[in-house]
């Protein structure tokens, strides 16, 4: 059986796999951490403890800043419950990637700030009025309307999928910083796994058992942050059955529903990602990976909402409004993943229109990148899946998920990528890639450390 380092886990950003750094594996379609941990010198044991009268400190593995939690305490006994757990936590090496600000060459995308700024629109609330200036900037890249169609909104949840071992100290950290966030708002959010893939990873002796250990305390720990945890095996269907008349008659089984699969497909599912992994090879996580795809068309067809891979940080992302599709129909999907690493050449981009950036619009060096961003994010549309958003019950994600089927329901093959939808989910329209571009793609971070030590 081949070794697997810990820590393990599945997230979700989408695309093509590239060499890791020596002291890690990872898959960056989906972001399968696999960094090792570093226990050579473990310091004295330290209690540790989260409390709901005041932020305390706590393990690094868990986030790097403060946790509140629940009034029942219920993290203080689990995070402490045995003194190698307890120190696995506290001494888990995580190494944090910086990304280094570089400033784009001005080139022929630089645009007029003036002309721009001039075909506003007057939106809602006081938050709308103060990002109008970027939504006109983000239209004129694009050259359609971006933010501004409000007939088809888009719920306010964010969908986050992670299945497998635990989850990395900077993925933690983002995914308790994204609550501290949208604290106050009507936003909620939802972390995503399946437990008939973890049971199966855990028959088949894939993780360590200490693993599972930690994931359970961090999704305590999530829990009580203010995540709902939801299994995505609830959302398959049983089978169709037949009475023995209807089988004695050969009568054929009902066509399933439309963009609804099977406990059977998930049965499928589970055992081909499995498979793929025992098999080895510098692309064993690729099975895992393409379940996180599929996961997140079923959970955003049936609940709608905002789907961001875990190292996707909120930055300066409004909670004060609703967000709704670009195109008059609202089938169009948001997506808007841009890079999944710092080395990708956008990132000189991403880095003068970070959101830790105060936005310049009379500096043309900067509508210049705001612009790089838009166009890539337009070209990316058919081919990245980290952040998807959508309104529920989309005719688009029913034919997606109809499109994955074949591959899903047969025996035998391999797990299809849900990147194959992609196209599917834009649809036929024209300017579909177009109107992808979500209204804060500026106002998010699309690198973290995450992205860098998957």
């Amino acid at each position: 059986m081949h070794e697997i380092k810990s820590s393990h886990g599945v997230t979700n950003s989408s695309v093509a796999s590239t060499n890791a750094p020596s002291d890690a594996q990872y898959g960056e379609v989906t972001g399968v951490t696999t960094s090792n941990s570093r226990m050579s010198s473990l310091p004295p044991q330290q209690e540790i403890r989260v409390s709901s009268t005041g932020p305390e400190s706590i393990p690094k593995v868990l986030g790097s800043g403060p946790l509140k939690a629940s009034e029942d305490n219920r993290v203080d006994a689990l995070a402490a419950r045995n003194g190698y757990h307890r120190m696995m936590f506290q001494y888990h090496g995580c190494e944090q990637s910086e990304v280094q600000n570089t400033q784009p060459k001005t080139d022929q995308n630089s645009m007029n700030s003036t002309a721009i700024l001039n075909t506003g629109v007057t939106l809602g609330s006081q938050d709308e009025r103060q990002r109008q200036p970027m939504l006109d900037i983000l239209s004129q890249a694009t050259g359609v309307d971006i933010g501004k169609n409000k007939s088809k909104p888009i719920p306010q949840t964010i969908h986050r999928f992670w299945s497998g071992g635990a989850m990395s100290q900077e993925a933690m950290h983002v995914l308790l910083e994204s609550t501290e966030k949208s604290k106050g708002s009507e936003f909620k959010h939802s972390i995503w796994h399946s437990s008939s893939l973890e049971k199966e990873l855990m028959q088949r002796g894939v993780l360590p058992e200490e693993e599972f250990d930690k994931r359970d305390t961090q999704r305590e720990i999530l829990l009580a942050n203010g995540y709902e945890i939801c299994d995505i095996d609830t959302l398959f269907k049983p089978d169709p059955k037949q009475s023995v008349f209807d089988r004695l008659i050969n009568r054929p089984l009902p066509n399933p529903e439309p963009g609804v699969l099977s406990k059977s497909e998930l049965n499928n599912m589970v055992r081909k990602a499995c498979d793929h992994l025992q098999k080895g090879g510098s692309d064993k996580w690729d099975g895992i990976k393409h379940f996180s795809d599929i996961s997140r068309l079923i959970y955003l067809k049936e609940k709608g909402g905002h789907h961001f891979d875990v190292d996707f940080g909120l930055g300066n992302m409004s909670f004060e409004q609703s967000y709704y599709h670009n195109d008059e129909d609202g089938t169009v999907p948001l997506l808007g993943a841009i890079t999944a690493v710092s080395r990708d050449p956008i990132n000189e981009h991403l880095q003068v229109v970070h959101p830790s950036n105060k936005q310049n619009l009379t500096d043309q060096s900067y509508l210049s990148s705001v612009s790089m961003v838009a166009r890539r994010a337009v070209e990316m549309s058919v081919m990245l899946n980290g952040i998807i958003a959508t309104s529920a019950q989309n005719p688009n994600f029913i034919k997606g998920i109809e499109l994955l089927r074949p591959d899903i329901a047969s025996k035998n093959g391999e797990l299809p990528t849900g990147m194959m939808a992609n196209r599917v989910l834009i649809g036929e329209n024209a300017k579909g890639s177009a109107y992808t571009v979500p209204p804060y793609l500026i106002d998010i971070e699309h690198i973290t450390a995450e992205s860098d030590s998957r």
